[in-house]
């Protein structure tokens, strides 16, 4: 009976433990070159999480596609174009190590 309840909590703990995914936009060369994380960290100030939240990485893709492609958010966070756009260039993705 212990073990079976021990499974329980386990279980149970990591399903209300396990966060939700975030889409993200994040500076490719500050978080490969000076900070090292290749866009592997959390909250930045050179990765900017939206607010909407999605149960699978999969899923958050998807949903995520038409924000990361939106003309506004093109502006504020341009893609990569052309060879001397490094520094400038943000690339989207979606994770669970979000913070806030």
């Amino acid at each position: 009976m212990k073990i079976l309840l021990t499974l329980f909590v386990l279980l149970f703990s990591s399903s209300i433990l396990a966060k939700d995914f975030k889409g993200y936009m994040c500076n490719w060369h500050i978080a490969s070159v000076h900070a090292k994380d290749n866009c592997d960290g959390t909250n930045s100030w050179y990765k900017v999480y939206f607010p909407a939240k999605f149960k699978t990485k999969a899923i958050c893709m998807a949903e995520s596609d038409s924000t990361f492609n939106n003309p506004t958010i093109m502006e504020i966070f341009p893609d990569y174009k052309k060879p001397g756009d490094e520094i400038k260039a943000w690339v989207a993705g979606c994770d669970n190590l979000w913070t806030y």
